[in-house]
């Protein structure tokens, strides 16, 4: 999973699942092996589809091919490291989005998890664990919808998971 590996001629497809799956959207939003273009857009902000698909996590370890980590056996100390060579620098379509071909270096990256962190899903899905640690198991879903809310709206912020628990842990759900 520290994607070591990931080159354009084997893309990681365990880290692009892992990073969908587990990390942001949750396996609720999963909607399998379909046909992007076929998958409705999601109710909350229809510029985005309402789940992932396998073709979004295939497309999304082709976005993060030359993404790696320094674990050289002498000198390898876990830092990030870009290799370029290793970068599939195609064209990519995913999440309902189109990244075109040779973009800058690390842009089809950086432009995926841009695109994750700005989904409507995800802040519910993270807002639903976030409030399952720190209030109860069964969150309701006004408070789910409301935490979302700030979560997506001050997702470039720096402060984004501070204002969001704020939210969270000043609730009703929280006293009661």
């Amino acid at each position: 999973l520290d994607n070591f590996l990931n080159t354009r001629a084997g893309p990681n497809e365990n880290f692009g699942r892992e990073l969908l799956e587990l990390h942001t959207f949750g396996a609720e939003n999963y909607l399998g092996f379909v046909d992007p273009s076929s998958v409705p857009p999601c109710p909350e902000d229809p510029r985005y589809p309402i789940g992932y698909t396998d073709i979004d996590v295939y497309e999304t370890a082709a976005a993060f091919t030359g993404w790696s980590v320094n674990n050289d056996n002498t000198t390898g100390d876990g830092t990030f490291l870009y290799r370029q060579s290793y970068h599939d620098a195609g064209p990519k379509s995913l999440l309902g989005m189109v990244l075109p071909p040779e973009q800058p270096a690390l842009k089809d990256g950086r432009d995926v998890l841009d695109r994750i962190a700005s989904h409507p899903r995800v802040a519910k899905y993270i807002c639903k664990k976030l409030i399952r640690r720190f209030i109860n198991d069964t969150p309701s879903q006004k408070l789910i919808d409301s935490a979302a809310a700030i979560f997506r709206a001050n997702w470039q912020h720096p402060r984004q998971i501070e204002m969001t628990l704020r939210h969270i842990l000043n609730s009703d759900d929280m006293i009661n």
